[in-house]
């Protein structure tokens, strides 16, 4: 108790002054400590807002960019591998067994894998032609190929595990 006393008997001193001056300029001191504790949260949002914007011109660069690309590519007549969808593989598939004329058992899809097994029945002579013309297909290439003799009528049976190639 002694000490407050000395610091209010004695308006010279130090924590007396500070004391004064905090109690005179209240509303001054309350406006200061209140933009300190605001400036930062402001601050963090206006530089995530500047970095979100500059990622986002980046991301514009890299499309046009890519988009430019893509242009080139189709005045050179080159065709872009990613440009292929899995209806479309589905469609060659099923365009080159339907015009081999073969007995399709079924058309399974692994999305995960990008693998397509097929399973057919036909004569030799005609899987070893709906082989090759596979094989000159762009996108798709062999995993596996089993060949099965059926007893019934000289046929074979072809099981394909088919890949599809992604770049």
């Amino acid at each position: 108790m002694n000490k407050i006393k000395k610091y209010y008997f004695q308006p010279s001193s130090y924590v007396y002054l500070f004391i004064e001056a905090t109690l005179i300029h209240k509303v001054q001191i309350s406006i200061l400590i209140g933009l300190l504790i605001i400036s930062y949260p402001v601050y963090d949002i206006f530089h995530n807002i500047k970095y979100q914007q500059k990622q986002f011109d980046t991301f514009q660069k890299y499309k046009e960019n890519d988009l430019s690309l893509d242009k080139k590519l189709k005045k050179l007549k080159v065709v872009s591998i990613d440009n292929h969808s899995p209806l479309e593989i589905n469609q060659k598939v099923k365009r080159i067994l339907v015009k081999n004329k073969m007995n399709v058992e079924s058309i399974l899809w692994n999305k995960e894998n990008n693998i397509i097994d097929v399973v057919f029945n036909q004569k030799f002579k005609n899987v070893v032609d709906v082989i090759i013309q596979i094989s000159n297909t762009k996108n798709i290439y062999f995993n596996e190929i089993n060949l099965i003799k059926i007893n019934k009528n000289n046929l074979v049976q072809c099981v394909l595990s088919l890949s599809i190639l992604e770049r």
